[in-house]
């Protein structure tokens, strides 16, 4: 069965943005329970990694946390940029 183009896109954007949503949720706890952060500060943490915005307000501090952030951001910033252009 063939989805109208409509269709498609819609589905297209609600799986990128549930997989972005799913991405930082994994981030924002892996960083609360890793650097006892706040919930905000985990997300806020999480979005600045994914967006690579990286104000460096906030930096881990632990060495589990810096190893997670280099697989997270690998994997997160392409992840993300993968979706992004599969929408357009």
């Amino acid at each position: 069965m063939v989805l109208p183009i409509e269709r498609r896109a819609f589905t297209r954007v609600t799986y990128s943005l549930a997989v972005i949503f799913l991405l930082m949720l994994v981030g924002a706890i892996a960083f609360h329970y890793l650097e006892r952060l706040s919930w905000l500060d985990s997300f806020y943490l999480a979005t600045v990694t994914l967006t690579t915005i990286g104000y460096g307000d906030i930096t881990p501090t632990a060495d589990a946390t810096k190893i997670f952030v280099i697989f997270y951001s690998l994997g997160g910033v392409a992840t993300v940029l993968f979706l992004m252009t599969s929408v357009a």
